[in-house]
């Protein structure tokens, strides 16, 4: 939040990638364009979170007017109804371990991308943090990035030389 003073440190890079039902006629498909999704129905987040400004940036920057369907305030409310063949959504990749592993969603490979986004920690720059609060600082920023990249790599390449979107914004 730009009106409170915090201290954010970033610790790992937050990819956000398109998703459909495993048996979306995309699903195998290689550099989709985002055009191609014209006549989905997307599932979205409510406005102001994070996961919807970083659609509506890339869809401004692309001239893409997206057909929205129903705006949800979860993660896992679209997830259930992508999975139920309602729509099509951008999501966290860090939010689809499960759903992956088991192969109920599957992730597009849309043109521009992932959208990539960074995770911080972040508390209030007045506040003195607890001796655990800076040992789990500390443990977030020394072995988080390194484990999500590990966790989740192979579902998507991650494209570092890409251009970041909202780098740096918390």
């Amino acid at each position: 939040p730009q009106r409170i003073e915090t201290k954010a440190m970033p610790f790992a890079d937050h990819p956000l990638v398109v998703i459909a039902p495993p048996a979306h006629p995309l699903a195998t498909a290689r550099r989709v364009p985002l055009a191609s999704l014209a006549d989905e129905t997307f599932l979205v987040r409510e406005q102001g979170s994070g996961t919807r400004s970083s659609m509506e940036r890339l869809f401004a920057e692309r001239g893409f007017i997206p057909k929205i369907g129903n705006v949800m305030s979860s993660n896992e409310t679209i997830k259930q109804a992508v999975m139920a063949g309602m729509g099509v959504s951008l999501l966290s990749l860090h939010t689809l371990g499960l759903e992956l592993r088991s192969d109920v969603i599957a992730i597009l490979d849309v043109m521009g991308t992932p959208v990539t986004r960074t995770w911080h920690v972040v508390h209030m720059r007045t506040k003195s943090l607890s001796p655990p609060a800076l040992e789990y600082r500390k443990f977030m920023l020394d072995n988080a990035a390194e484990f999500l990249e590990r966790e989740f790599a192979s579902y998507v390449a991650v494209r570092k030389s890409a251009k970041k979107s909202n780098r740096g914004k918390r």
